[in-house]
């Protein structure tokens, strides 16, 4: 499955395979309002993420795929301030769309893990 993942959370895409993934995120205030989740987006604008996540399994049957992944986010204030990491697993189950892999339901369990 070499096909990028459009999740409707994020409307960023990954492509579901092995291997590790580490991602940077950084958004503008006009970018944020554009989607439906930008009160979310602001309350993040104090903060820089950075996530690393570890695809464990991807599991294709027809149109419905699942995917399972171990992810790290490390949360800094960008004022200053400790950062806080957060580690666990995530569940995300995809459905084709349009021919397009699209996140329809997405879990995780992120613990605190202690500095």
């Amino acid at each position: 499955m070499a096909e990028r993942v459009k999740s409707r959370r994020h409307g960023e895409g990954a492509e579901p395979h092995g291997g590790r993934r580490r991602v940077s995120r950084t958004r503008s205030a006009a970018h944020a309002r554009q989607g439906p989740f930008a009160a979310g987006q602001a309350g993040l604008q104090p903060f820089h993420l950075d996530a690393t996540s570890e695809i464990q399994e991807v599991k294709v049957l027809g149109e419905w795929a699942y995917l399972w992944t171990k992810l790290s986010v490390v949360v800094t204030p960008k004022k200053g301030g400790a950062p806080v990491k957060r580690a666990g697993h995530t569940l995300s189950i995809l459905q084709k769309q349009a021919g397009a892999w699209v996140i329809v339901r997405d879990a995780n369990l992120l613990a605190v893990v202690p500095q």
